[in-house]
């Protein structure tokens, strides 16, 4: 459950994130991935769930969410089920704020994800898309040591290197999800802003909970 009493970290300067939701009949997680966001250490500006056309209680329990939240939840009822790329793009259009993280609505984050991201991202202004590894590890495992590794474009066509739910992009970006791709979708568009941005700066490090352990690697796209 989403904690009020929570402190929130207060990142320097006028930055701001939007998390960006796609929605399909998801009445049994959607609250669960809104919960993982609700508990951030630092908060979103709003959260945007574009809902799919789905045929379950997907939008009540949305609703159900927007009632208590601290934050803004918009919902975005597509008409018609348009599939991944184009209801994506859709929340990423709406978007405001200088920063979009993606997470899907089976998926959940760890409490620290959007304050080591974004800060990440202010800290690197020629940074236009940023990733990271997940996983579920011993809770005893502690691990500070940072590693970098550099990936270009044949590092990526070998394979997809990050999941939509770990991406973070700036809201500047022209490029979008292609709408006819309803497979790989994600893939595809992180292998066509490579082609055009350069080369990936990987750093990793380990964040610990007592159940959950976030191998956090960063992708740094240079202009």
């Amino acid at each position: 459950f989403f904690s009020s009493r929570r402190r929130h970290t207060r990142l320097q300067g006028d930055w701001s994130s939007d998390v960006c939701s796609s929605d399909l009949n998801s009445e049994r997680t959607i609250t669960r991935a809104i919960t993982s966001v609700l508990n951030q250490t630092c908060l979103p500006r709003e959260i945007l769930v574009v809902d799919d056309c789905s045929t379950d209680n997907s939008v009540a329990v949305i609703s159900a969410s927007q009632a208590t939240s601290p934050i803004g939840i918009q919902v975005i009822c597509l008409e018609s089920n348009v599939g991944p790329s184009a209801s994506r793009n859709r929340g990423w259009n709406a978007a405001t704020s200088e920063f979009i993280a993606f997470l899907d609505s089976d998926d959940s984050w760890h409490k620290q994800k959007l304050e080591i991201q974004t800060q990440w991202m202010i800290e690197n202004p020629s940074c236009a898309i940023s990733g990271h590894l997940t996983g579920l590890v011993n809770s005893s495992t502690n691990e500070s040591k940072v590693l970098t590794r550099c990936f270009g474009l044949h590092g990526f066509l070998i394979r997809n290197r990050v999941s939509t739910p770990t991406v973070m992009v700036r809201r500047s970006i022209p490029d979008r999800f292609d709408e006819d791709m309803w497979y790989a979708e994600d893939y595809d568009l992180w292998l066509r802003i490579l082609a055009k941005y350069g080369h990936l700066n990987r750093k990793s490090t380990r964040l610990n909970s007592s159940h959950l352990v976030i191998s956090y690697a960063v992708f740094c796209l240079k202009k």
